[in-house]
């Protein structure tokens, strides 16, 4: 058994919650312990993330949606950290492979107009 000590008023306010629930003091404290290791599933079910965010996005005015800059997934350590925005390449590039790729990029860079 642990003991912990808390000011006099302290355990009154505890002790008086406890009364009201109609339970002991140690009875009441084990109730709230138990709730917080075992939350039922009603109480939090299980969400998808992105119904997550569009729950704490309902009330976000749309002009301060419409506001937000179209890239900024893309180039958020620009508007995060004031980095210079990054070259975006294509998500497909039509070539045979990696290595094909590379030396295309390589060639691009290296060779003047």
């Amino acid at each position: 058994m642990t003991v912990i000590e808390i000011p006099d008023e302290q355990a009154a306010a505890l002790k008086a919650k406890a009364k009201a629930a109609g339970l002991t003091l140690e009875a009441w404290l084990k109730q709230l312990a138990d709730a917080e290791r075992d939350p039922s599933p009603a109480e939090h079910p299980l969400q998808m993330a992105a119904d997550i965010i569009l729950d704490c996005m309902r009330d976000v005015p749309v002009e301060v949606m419409a506001a937000q800059p179209k890239d900024g997934a893309r180039q958020h350590d620009h508007y995060i950290y004031g980095w210079p925005k990054r070259e975006v390449w294509p998500l497909f590039l039509p070539t045979r492979s990696i290595g094909l790729l590379w030396q295309t990029l390589s060639t691009a860079r290296t060779s003047g107009p």
